[in-house]
């Protein structure tokens, strides 16, 4: 339905689907999707940022900011070396040679 509806509004709307009503709902999960992405990477970051006190001896912590980026370049980067490794293992069978 919200491939019809992105591709063609018209053409959705003549075989009755609720475009506004599919647009409401996409921007509703879109919206969830980022607020529970940025908790993921909140939450971690303000536990390190606490516990980065007590890493060194100056009784200095580090800035909240900092680890919650760290944490979501490293969701990042771990997410693409996933696919990328699923990328590989599916081109895998398209490089052997037949015996």
């Amino acid at each position: 339905m919200l491939l019809l509806t992105a591709l063609s509004p018209e053409i959705a709307a003549a075989r009755r689907v609720r475009v506004r009503a599919v647009g409401v709902a996409y921007l509703a999960a879109l919206a969830v999707a980022v607020a529970l992405a940025g908790t993921a990477a909140t939450w971690p970051g303000i536990l390190l940022a606490y516990d980065s006190y007590y890493w060194t001896s100056g009784g200095r912590a580090w800035p909240v900011s900092f680890f919650v980026v760290a944490v979501a370049v490293l969701g990042y980067l771990l997410t693409y070396a996933r696919l990328l490794r699923r990328g590989q293992a599916a081109r895998a069978p398209e490089n052997q040679e037949a015996p």
